[in-house]
């Protein structure tokens, strides 16, 4: 057969029918007297009629084998219109799958949302407007955005901003703000300050570079007590403010209270976890599941987000949420003295040793002393430490220091 003829036949379509012995014959003579085109027309070794008729009249042979009462037992078609009659719905899903990936694609040259992350107390409204004025805002060009000059149009704009910085992730806008605070009252070197104690203690050493010390070695001394004046005597004009400076190591006592329930309650895991999705479209979420998860009568819920990237490189305002949910349990159990003491103690090494505690603060624990009791079903552990540390503290001269003066120099009165 011509190759341009079987072509010819595949592009236009073909059914293939076997049709039953009895009056096979004459379903041959309907087709020929109806001018149905017809090929291949041939007997099989059971007496069954096998024949090829064109896709346009396949609905007038069946009809015509009707006419004839003759039995169609096989009927196949083929060719380009059975291809496309298969899969017409899904070359629409192909195509609309194409456009929906195009709209997506020009999404992504916009930006989508604003993530405010570090603001420092400012009002939202506030930031977002200062956002706006730099010509930053919800649908504004990632391509048009210049980062750098949105930052300082941020900063010049809005008074209460000290620093801005912009991050363009995708079509999302990355924002952290630093507001702009008073500067701390610092007192300088030479500005008139008199020496307090910081807390109560008895003084073991007192080193004065400059001032009047008002106290001595062996004092007890509470805690705002004048330690060194920074009003002295010139004996030439009188009294005048100096720059108070001293060291002024004092025994001071610090008490520490850890209350312990008896009865301590642990939530420990099961080792059984359960997962749920949502699909996210920037604020927007749906839900992947029918109904909250409720499984777990005690759970922890871990979440976590993956946003949607196109061919590994365009990301899209699109993010699948993981929710995983992993089951627990409470369990109970009873401590003695002993436990309860451990657990005070390891509170307590954090409160000396830990961020902030009385090491950073510069104080060094000499003793400890605890009592324990128990109370209304807890233990209550009570620290006692007896520390070493600095208790000089600056605070600034004012006129009323200067002008009664009498507290700093006994029995001479201040200069008229």
């Amino acid at each position: 057969m011509p190759i341009f003829l079987t072509l010819s036949r595949f592009i236009f379509g073909y059914v293939r029918f076997i049709i039953g012995a009895a009056n096979s014959g004459r379903l041959l003579g309907l087709l020929t007297a109806n001018r149905v085109p017809y090929w291949g027309a041939r007997r099989l070794e059971d007496g069954r009629l096998l024949l090829f008729v064109p896709y346009r009249r396949r609905k007038y042979a069946d009809y015509l084998a009707g006419r004839a009462e003759a039995e169609i037992l096989e009927r196949r078609e083929t060719g380009l219109p059975t291809v496309f009659k298969r899969y017409h719905l899904r070359v629409g899903l192909a195509l609309g799958m194409l456009l929906a990936g195009g709209m997506l694609f020009g999404a992504t040259r916009f930006v989508w949302e604003i993530d405010i992350v570090q603001d420092s107390g400012l009002p939202h409204w506030e930031i977002m407007n200062a956002l706006r004025g730099a010509g930053l805002r919800i649908g504004s060009r990632v391509g048009g955005i210049d980062a750098q000059r949105v930052e300082k149009a941020c900063v010049t704009s809005d008074g209460n901003i000290a620093w801005a910085a912009v991050n363009l992730d995708g079509t999302c806008a990355h924002i952290e703000v630093l507001a702009r605070t008073a500067p701390p009252d610092v007192i300088g070197r030479y500005d008139p300050v008199n020496i307090v104690a910081a807390r109560t203690g008895n003084i073991v050493t007192i080193d004065v570079q400059q001032g009047l010390r008002v106290v001595k070695r062996g004092d007890g001394v509470t805690k705002g007590q004048l330690l060194v004046s920074g009003v002295i005597d010139s004996r030439v004009v009188g009294y005048r403010p100096v720059h108070a400076s001293a060291n002024v190591m004092a025994q001071t006592s610090r008490e520490f209270d850890f209350y312990i329930p008896v009865t301590q309650t642990q939530t420990v895991s099961t080792g059984k976890t359960a997962v749920q999705y949502k699909f996210g479209l920037q604020t927007a979420q749906v839900a992947l599941y029918l109904r909250p998860y409720g499984g777990f009568a005690a759970y922890s819920r871990t979440q976590s987000e993956q946003q949607v990237v196109l061919f590994g490189a365009i990301r899209l305002p699109l993010y699948i949420v993981k929710y995983t949910y992993s089951e627990s349990e409470q369990q109970q159990s009873e401590i003695d003295a002993g436990a309860a003491y451990q657990l005070a103690a390891a509170s307590l090494a954090r409160a000396v040793n830990g961020p902030g505690g009385l090491s950073q603060q510069g104080a060094l624990v000499q003793s400890a002393e605890y009592s324990q009791t128990l109370e209304d079903g807890q233990y209550v552990v009570r620290f006692y430490l007896t520390c070493l540390e600095n208790i000089a503290s600056e605070v600034r001269v004012t006129m009323s220091d200067i002008g009664d003066s009498s507290q700093y120099f006994p029995g001479v009165k201040p200069p008229r």
